[in-house]
């Protein structure tokens, strides 16, 4: 109810926009207080659906990804809300996260074994060390069950996701609903986030609207 109630600062905007712009806001806090904030917003990779009307019924996933910017450069959370909205409500996102559904085809052909010896290779080379991916972290939006869950008769009282890293990502976050609460998870590398406590404190503070 907390986010519906947030999401009405732009109207038209939707509950994952509302996500992008508090984890935005949780960045833009963090990087400021160790005094490492860019002028321009830091982006995310966020995984859409792009199932069609007729494939409703149809067992799999079909995602593919839309580079979404978070705002990290704007304070005033209202302000960045409506940018964030603004930006992944161009047409030209979701085109272009429409034109991936060819990716997500052939990565249900592609041999696993090639594809794991591509990422091994990728990480021998160091490759992460010199090209580095066209977003800054991963925000993926996982809708988990409206209802209780139960497990001879103890009921789960909140579910939260977890995420791997990859080569070149230093932080990446999960957002898991569950019943009427959602949670915001995220897993970083110690080196490049050594204080996992004080960015759970940017988090909390960007969703109180006080960044």
């Amino acid at each position: 109810s907390d986010i519906k109630e947030i999401r009405e600062l732009a109207p038209g905007c939707k509950v994952n926009d509302v996500f992008l712009a508090i984890i935005g806001g949780a960045l833009h806090r963090y990087l400021d207080k160790h005094g490492e904030l860019p002028d321009k917003s830091m982006t995310a990779m966020a995984p859409i659906s792009v199932r069609s009307k007729d494939e409703k019924g149809d067992m799999g996933n079909q995602v593919a990804a839309m580079v979404a910017p978070l705002g990290t450069h704007i304070a005033d959370p209202v302000e960045r809300l409506n940018y964030v909205f603004s930006q992944t409500g161009k047409s030209k996102a979701m085109t272009d996260a429409l034109g991936a559904r060819n990716m997500t085809e052939i990565s249900k052909v592609s041999p696993a074994l090639f594809m794991a010896l591509g990422a091994q290779l990728y990480t021998r080379l160091g490759l992460a060390n010199r090209f580095g991916p066209p977003f800054n972290t991963v925000v993926t939006n996982v809708p988990g069950p409206p209802v209780p869950l139960y497990s001879s008769g103890a009921r789960l009282e909140s579910m939260m996701g977890l995420i791997c890293l990859t080569d070149g990502l230093g932080v990446a976050h999960v957002v898991q609903s569950y019943v009427d609460e959602a949670t915001i998870s995220f897993t970083a590398d110690r080196s490049l986030l050594p204080d996992p406590e004080f960015y759970i404190e940017c988090i909390i503070e960007s969703f109180l609207y006080k960044c």
